[in-house]
């Protein structure tokens, strides 16, 4: 089988991930519910998961607050926030339906004027893009930093600039970018980062994690028991405690900090790599007749459409060994923007374990069945 559907989640984990996860399993506790000594090094181990994250980001002095995943990431910055009477929130045609269906729901409520923003006509979302909607009653702007249809890879920190200078808060999605760039949380400015483990971090699913400036702490969106303040029967407000309710997701959390630290030691390899497979894949199928690229080479995704059914491509690659992702993507407002409402796209998207050879094989697949 070649795996080409890393964006869903990444096929690659680490060997110390999974030695990682055996070992969290088979010895299972609950952290903060007691005090014996594997709680103890258990709860330790967690803190030393959102030190690392602090760290990978450059900002040491930012909370660390672990969910369920990317979406529940974004919903708590969403909609834990005290949103002012007449107030708005720009947001761009790319946002995935996790940032969205929060904020559209928060429109229907009537809290909030949502202003979605669009690209230029290379398809970058650029500080005019966002510049035209802001005036001073938007509270939030809303950023993908790579689109997890096109990949195209968007200036987060010119737009986290020009949100700083107009006071303005700055949500980050790292869904697709996390593990596969860069992200200095100082250089760009971001109030809030959301992330899953499972993408391009190479964790398991399950598990992610919203970083956040501590004077910007969302309210609680769960709400239930923490280990913490127990007789109290209102929610805690101390953070990440807070924010946390019901047990954790403890093997996960400790595989993130595995493989966050092999990313640390491997960065410029796996970099390298995904840039070079993605390349070579956008490239071969760029030269395919009667296919039209939806991608640029930011990142490792490369997506597609042609003079066949996009389901019908991905049922095709499917009986060749060939695993991708059609459809919609859960983002409605970028496929209305780039005129593929009717049918969808086909995605392809490599992780660290895909080879060359892999490569060339799905694009001479592609090539019969467009034949």
């Amino acid at each position: 089988m070649i795996y080409l559907d890393n964006a869903a989640t990444s096929a690659y984990k680490p060997d110390s991930v999974l030695r990682s996860l055996y070992h969290s399993v088979r010895h299972s506790v609950n952290p903060t519910r007691s005090t014996y000594r594997a709680v103890e090094g258990t709860a330790n181990m967690i803190y030393q998961c959102r030190k690392i994250i602090a760290e990978y980001f450059s900002a040491p002095d930012y909370e660390v607050a672990f969910s369920s995943g990317c979406t529940e990431s974004l919903n708590l910055a969403i909609l834990g926030r005290n949103y002012h009477e007449g107030c708005n929130v720009i947001a761009t045609v790319y946002e995935h339906n996790s940032v969205l269906r929060p904020l559209y729901e928060l429109q229907n409520r009537g809290y909030i004027e949502l202003r979605i923003a669009q690209p230029d006509k290379d398809g970058y979302i650029t500080t005019d893009s966002i510049g035209t909607l802001l005036d001073n009653k938007t509270e939030l702007v809303v950023v993908n930093a790579v689109s997890n249809v096109t990949g195209i890879r968007q200036p987060i920190e010119d737009i986290g600039k020009l949100c700083y200078e107009r006071n303005v808060d700055f949500l980050v999605d790292g869904a697709q970018a996390v593990g596969h760039t860069e992200i200095d949380l100082g250089q760009c400015h971001a109030t809030y980062l959301a992330a899953p483990a499972h993408k391009g971090l190479n964790g398991i699913q399950g598990c992610g994690f919203l970083l956040f400036a501590p004077e910007k702490a969302p309210r609680p969106i769960r709400f239930g028991g923490t280990g913490t303040d127990s007789l109290n029967k209102l929610q805690p407000s101390t953070v990440p405690e807070g924010l946390e309710s019901g047990t954790q997701n403890t093997p996960a959390i400790i595989a993130l900090y595995h493989a966050i630290r092999w990313h640390i030691e491997h960065d410029e390899d796996i970099r390298r790599k995904l840039t070079g497979l993605n390349s070579a894949l956008l490239y071969g199928i760029g030269k395919l007749k009667g296919v039209s690229t939806l991608s640029k080479s930011d990142s490792a995704i490369v997506t597609f459409v042609c003079n066949v059914d996009p389901a019908k491509v991905c049922d095709q690659l499917a009986y060749h060994g060939i695993v991708s992702r059609c459809g919609y993507h859960c983002a409605p407002l970028a496929h209305e923007y780039l005129g593929t409402l009717d049918s969808g796209a086909v995605r392809l998207s490599v992780g660290y374990d895909n080879t060359m050879s892999e490569i060339s094989r799905v694009i001479s697949t592609l090539d019969k069945i467009l034949r």
